[in-house]
């Protein structure tokens, strides 16, 4: 099974035209072997085996791989972490355990983490299950350390983008656990927080003009824990927010 992924991989990329038909006959392959030899947990057996997760491992000096994993990981969002409706992936525990594990057995390029990201974001807003909330937590984690803010250029305003998306459209009515998200976030990449404080700030106050009560006293302590973590432009904010009489 590897080594068909692989073969198909292959013909994909040396096709002198671009074959739709071969790219999304791939990508159904893909989702299939996904579907069919994810474990319904990720204690049930090991993923190493996976034969998607060998189809990478074993091609990783191969260059038209990077296409393969590519694939993989826009079938990933697609299949298998977008909500429909109110209704959570299946077996989503797994396949945070897989992404964590195909991360970890190849160079994680900062493409990927767009595009998989986002989706880990909502797992840990909108799940309650301590096993979902940790394998997110873990990629998480594991992304940030590949894509450190503090590196700079391309890869510090790519990541920051996500981040700010991520805000803008939950941060109304989440604002308390995006502020705990940001709290694991501040303790790898302090910077990355400092990047986002104007975005948070300005939420604050929006949402605050929107109900038209005054000052939210139990958010902006919320907000100033969390500015407690980036060092001296958490303080300059939080004094900022103090002398703000808007």
């Amino acid at each position: 099974l590897p080594l068909y992924l692989q073969g198909m991989c292959i013909v994909c990329c040396q096709s002198q035209n671009p074959n739709a038909y071969l790219n999304q006959l791939l990508g159904n392959v893909i989702e299939q072997y996904i579907g069919r030899f994810l474990p319904a947990s990720p204690h049930v057996l090991s993923l190493g085996q996976h034969p998607v997760l060998l189809a990478v491992r074993n091609s990783a000096t191969v260059p038209p791989m990077s296409s393969l994993k590519k694939c993989i990981v826009q079938v990933i969002r697609k299949s298998y972490l977008e909500c429909k409706g109110s209704l959570l992936p299946p077996r989503l525990a797994s396949i945070l355990a897989f992404i964590l594990q195909l991360f970890k057995e190849t160079n994680i390029d900062i493409s990927e983490v767009e595009l998989l990201l986002p989706g880990i974001l909502k797992c840990l807003l909108l799940v309650s299950e301590p096993q979902v909330k940790r394998l997110a937590t873990e990629n998480l984690q594991y992304m940030l350390k590949a894509c450190q803010v503090g590196s700079g250029g391309e890869r510090a305003a790519q990541l920051t983008s996500v981040f700010r998306h991520f805000i803008q459209d939950y941060d109304t009515r989440y604002s308390y656990q995006i502020y705990n998200i940001l709290e694991t976030v501040a303790a790898l990449d302090q910077q990355l927080v400092v990047h986002l404080i104007s975005t948070l700030t300005q939420s604050l106050k929006d949402s605050e003009r929107k109900w038209g009560l005054g000052r939210n006293i139990a958010q902006r302590e919320a907000y100033s824990k969390l500015l407690s973590h980036p060092g001296q432009d958490g303080q300059d904010e939080m004094q900022r927010l103090e002398n703000d009489n808007t």
